[in-house]
């Protein structure tokens, strides 16, 4: 069981109606284009796309932030942009969304996210269902949506008692034999120095302190997110792990991780593409 974990694509295009816009995207766009965007290179999508065959994961995994303010033509962008992977990965593609694919609470934007959600994730969920299980042989992944619209400077999400609550009624139900459990969600929980209290209010996620607490009692055994732009890894004294595969558009890595049948551990390693 192989997988390709990557994220945090930021692609932006320049708002066609920069001056009607929120005032959130409004200096969302105006950050991006006189700053941001020269750190991000999309070109590493493609290129990840071509070592696909190579690698031949099972399932290919985007933890969010498609988009940098998350407008109509923006995701339109993503969508043509991740079309390769699309197109080899098929049904075996998954994603979650980050804060920047909710960056707003504007119905057009909102309606944008939905429709991209079902459509990368093969239709198989309205984003209003997450979190929701997807199976695959004796891995069972945790879909977790905690990308809410935020107010202007705070890049955080959240996870409201409503999805806590489903969280912990899925984690209840029976393991199976060797089956191991990776939640999938933009936040990490845990930040780099494997500080328990994670990202802060600022950039964190509210509500991740049952997140953190389902790794602790190993309901989760790795959590796959994103949301910082470098690679890293958080190993607790249980065993369980917490991966960020760092930007693939900025910093051109991704993680690829493998499940060795009979082994309770995963192997992981990040793979930066050539400049």
């Amino acid at each position: 069981m192989r997988i390709v974990h990557f994220s945090d694509l930021h692609l932006g295009v320049f708002p066609p109606a920069i001056f009607s816009l929120p005032a959130k995207c409004f200096l969302g766009a105006a950050n991006y284009w006189l700053h941001r965007r020269r750190h991000f290179r999309p070109e590493m999508i493609a290129r990840l796309a071509e070592q696909l065959p190579a690698l031949a994961p099972d399932l290919v995994i985007c933890t969010g932030d498609l988009v940098n303010i998350s407008i109509p033509e923006e995701f339109a962008l993503a969508r043509k942009q991740l079309q390769p992977i699309l197109d080899w990965a098929g049904e075996r593609f998954v994603y979650v969304p980050g804060n920047h694919d909710a960056y707003v609470d504007d119905p057009r934007c909102q309606e944008a996210l939905e429709q991209t959600f079902f459509q990368l994730n093969s239709g198989r969920w309205q984003l209003s269902e997450l979190p929701a299980i997807l199976r695959h042989g004796d891995v069972v992944l945790l879909l977790i949506n905690g990308a809410r619209p935020a107010s202007f400077w705070l890049s955080n999400g959240s996870l409201n008692e409503t999805d806590q609550a489903r969280i912990n009624a899925l984690l209840q139900e029976p393991r199976r034999p060797n089956e191991i459990r990776l939640g999938v969600c933009h936040f990490p929980v845990l930040s780099s120095n494997g500080n328990s209290l994670g990202l802060g209010w600022l950039r964190g996620l509210d509500g991740g302190d049952s997140i953190r607490r389902h790794l602790q009692q190993r309901e989760i055994d790795v959590l796959l997110c994103g949301h910082i732009h470098y690679p890293f890894t958080v190993t607790k004294p249980n065993g369980a792990i917490q991966i960020c595969p760092g930007s693939l558009t900025m910093k051109a890595t991704f993680a690829v991780i493998d499940r060795v049948p009979d082994e309770p551990r995963l192997h992981y390693e990040y793979i930066k593409l050539t400049q």
